[in-house]
């Protein structure tokens, strides 16, 4: 096998566009672990809110969370890799949300927090809402962040922030957001912004993940569909982009695939890992 480990994103890659799973992608996937290919999620999310996907194959799946900032060898072995925000760097981040009257919500390694349920912690809610009540993540709606971010100072790894005016929150605030410190500034949807610690990202954590499972990355395939997966699609040998994928995404790419409605990781499992 040319190829012995892939490392694809979650929503609108591996899940369809109902963030469901596709039968068929799952079938192809096992079938390449049974050969030996070593399976990676790398999402935004955090691990909770993959876990059940992990689940399908094995507790020996890696996964690479909140865009970087953590990697789990896998859910038996734990985390070779975590990345911290400074307390003072998740004030500033929350003061210019405040300002610019942002929608805002933070991270630590297992929960959420967030004044309001909007944009991305209503989809963390609705996934939530799927799963058994012991197999939840922990979604919190907090009073005062200031006290929360303190009380977390040691453990915060993902700053978010939304706003349905994408012009002003691509231009303004992610101008004023990168000259404020040293963050990593990159987009999961239209209508956000996720900050992480400078140098955090899918390319960096898959690269951490490659060199401490001794895997060159010619041997690896990313796949994805947003602007938070052009860093892992440019460090792998195979960089894949799905037929669905933000259009500035594409040119990184060294393959096209089917879109997330179509099957389009097993697709690239079947013509790459198992042909």
């Amino acid at each position: 096998m040319r190829y012995r480990l892939i490392a694809m994103d979650m929503d609108g890659t591996f899940l369809n566009s109902q963030s469901m799973p596709i039968e068929r992608n799952i079938q192809a996937l096992k079938k390449a672990k049974e050969k030996g290919a070593v399976i990676a999620f790398a999402s935004g999310r955090i691990y909770p809110a993959i876990n059940e996907y992990v689940r399908m194959f094995g507790d020996d799946v890696a996964v690479i969370a909140c865009n970087g900032a953590l990697v789990y060898k896998s859910a038996k072995d734990g985390i070779i890799y975590r990345s911290y925000m400074p307390y003072e760097e998740v004030i500033k981040l929350l003061e210019i949300a405040r300002e610019y009257k942002l929608y805002y919500h933070f991270f630590t390694e297992d929960r959420l927090f967030t004044v309001q349920l909007k944009y991305g912690s209503l989809l963390y809610k609705t996934w939530n809402d799927r799963l058994p009540p012991q197999e939840r993540m922990m979604i919190e709606i907090i009073d005062d962040p200031y006290e929360v971010i303190s009380q977390y100072k040691d453990n915060l790894v993902k700053f978010v922030v939304s706003d349905d005016d994408t012009d002003f929150l691509d231009n303004v605030v992610r101008k004023r957001i990168e000259e404020s410190g040293d963050f990593e500034v990159t987009k999961s949807a239209k209508n956000n912004l996720e900050i992480m610690v400078k140098g955090v990202s899918k390319g960096r954590g898959l690269e951490i993940l490659s060199k401490y499972l001794d895997i060159p990355k010619e041997q690896i395939i990313a796949v994805g569909d947003s602007l938070n997966d052009i860093s892992m699609i440019r460090y792998a040998g195979l960089g894949v982009a799905m037929g669905n994928a933000d259009e500035r995404v594409i040119p990184w790419a060294d393959y096209i695939a089917p879109t997330n409605d179509e099957g389009g990781i097993a697709h690239v499992v079947e013509k790459f890992m198992l042909s």
